[in-house]
């Protein structure tokens, strides 16, 4: 049995600015850049989830297919779906697998045109709730600071941090702050910076620094890679290799409990 976000309602409502949602024809080969987002993708009449990306990694999806995808803020997306995001890391799953009853209610609003409308709310001004101190961990590991630091800002230790934070995103700390690095960077040289003036804007030592982490993250060079990135998502041109396909379609393994936001998986003190 999948492991459950103890006390969320899944799909539940969203702030508005932690959703995004964009349309596209898939043109060529591609292979998706690490990201920590959880999106949902409609096409042929079902929707898939595809959870966060530890690295780059290429589509399912073939030369034709009209995709419109809901991206999810990280944070947000464990409480939505219902269940934490490493159950689904590098996963792409039918939603109709994981809750049935919640994938027609939103094929239903993709098909209508207005799924973000539906699912987002405005946020109330000064709200605290439980996903305000992972919202905290996650700003500052995407602006660079140092896993040991946002513990200590949290009142956390390392260890406590880090497993409620992969727990619920799917993700280890230093991974994310990783991903988030390397998307600030290619954007920044999208919109036409340097390489060099890209990477140290985004926070790496020097372009070699950001070379090295292009290729560790998705197996290619920063000159291989940015001619192609085209749209919102970041999608880039990707030559085939051979690879283990059944990943595609099972979800990993799920872990035992539930997951609840106050606590880490551990016992110890999390996000409350």
């Amino acid at each position: 049995m999948s492991p459950r976000v103890s006390d969320t309602t899944p799909g539940g409502k969203i702030p508005s600015g932690s959703l995004s949602l964009h349309s596209l024809e898939v043109a060529q080969r591609r292979m998706a850049l690490p990201d920590v987002s959880l999106e949902l993708v409609w096409i042929d009449g079902r929707v898939d989830v595809i959870g966060p990306m530890s690295k780059g990694r290429p589509t399912r999806y073939a030369i034709g297919d009209r995709l419109t995808v809901l991206s999810i803020d990280p944070i947000w997306a464990a409480a939505w779906i219902g269940m934490p995001l490493r159950s689904l890391t590098d996963q792409v799953v039918d939603l109709a697998d994981i809750d049935p009853t919640l994938a027609g209610v939103v094929l239903e609003h993709f098909a209508n045109g207005d799924v973000r409308r539906f699912l987002s709310v405005e946020p109330s001004a000064g709200s605290h709730g439980p996903l305000s101190r992972a919202a905290t961990a996650a700003d500052m590991l995407s602006r660079g600071r140092r896993v040991g630091r946002v513990a200590e800002h949290l009142n956390l230790c390392e260890r406590q941090l880090t497993r409620s934070f992969e727990a619920l995103t799917g993700l280890h700390p230093k991974r994310f702050s990783r991903i988030a690095r390397l998307r600030r960077a290619v954007m920044l040289a999208k919109e036409g910076a340097g390489l060099a003036a890209a990477a140290a804007a985004a926070g790496y030592a020097d372009q070699a620094h950001l070379a090295r982490d292009m290729r560790a993250l998705t197996g290619q060079s920063p000159r291989q890679i940015l001619p192609h990135v085209g749209n919102v998502q970041d999608i880039a041109a990707w030559k085939p290799e051979k690879r283990d396909a059944a990943s595609d379609s099972q979800v990993a393994g799920s872990g035992t409990g539930d997951i609840s936001w106050g606590r880490s998986s551990g016992g110890g003190q999390g996000f409350d």
